[in-house]
């Protein structure tokens, strides 16, 4: 999944190469309504210190999931985030 090749690309060369290659307008489009798309960009936003974007992409993940556990994992996640720039 072009997910998973992300995440491996982030970690063997850029987080903002991985950035690129799920930001194009066909990527958004197909993964607009899946949690894991924004859950995986706020990941990256954190890695890069970027608490503010991430805390948008956090808040767009935990609107979408229906998982109950993984809500309180995105939502302790954004927690964390907004304590990073208040």
């Amino acid at each position: 999944m072009l997910l998973n090749k992300a995440v491996a690309l982030s970690y063997s060369t850029t987080i903002q190469q991985a950035l690129q290659l799920i930001e194009t307008k066909e990527v958004k489009e197909k993964l607009q309504s899946y949690y894991l798309y924004f859950a995986t960009k706020a990941d990256f936003y954190i890695r890069l210190k970027q608490f503010k974007n991430a805390g948008e992409q956090l808040k767009t993940a935990i609107k979408l999931t229906k998982i109950r556990t993984e809500k309180l994992l995105l939502t302790n996640r954004l927690q964390f985030c907004l304590s990073q720039f208040q």
